[in-house]
């Protein structure tokens, strides 16, 4: 978990773990891949992210596929993500 994350950087996006058809889609700027693992960080409390391992699949117009790890509805950090990945990845080595 990345407690009081500096998130100025990026852009949450509310709610953006959404259904088309049966299958979760997020943006594609959602998702951090380290050590070929994707991972998502999604929203706990005010300034608590918590770093998801998600399994994705094909990349469409509406977003990326999410086959597991993540709710409908769970807010995720979207644009910006990215320059978090050190971070993320300390967090990763910290579990």
């Amino acid at each position: 978990m990345l407690h009081d994350c500096d998130c100025r950087h990026t852009k949450t996006i509310r709610s953006s773990a959404e259904r088309v058809g049966s299958v979760l889609h997020v943006p594609p700027e959602s998702i951090v891949n380290i050590g070929g693992s994707d991972y998502v960080l999604v929203r706990t409390g005010d300034a608590d992210w918590f770093v998801t391992d998600v399994q994705i699949g094909e990349r469409h117009e509406s977003g990326v596929e999410v086959h597991s790890g993540l709710e409908d509805g769970c807010e995720v950090a979207g644009e910006g993500v990215i320059l978090l990945k050190p971070m993320i990845a300390e967090s990763l080595r910290l579990k």
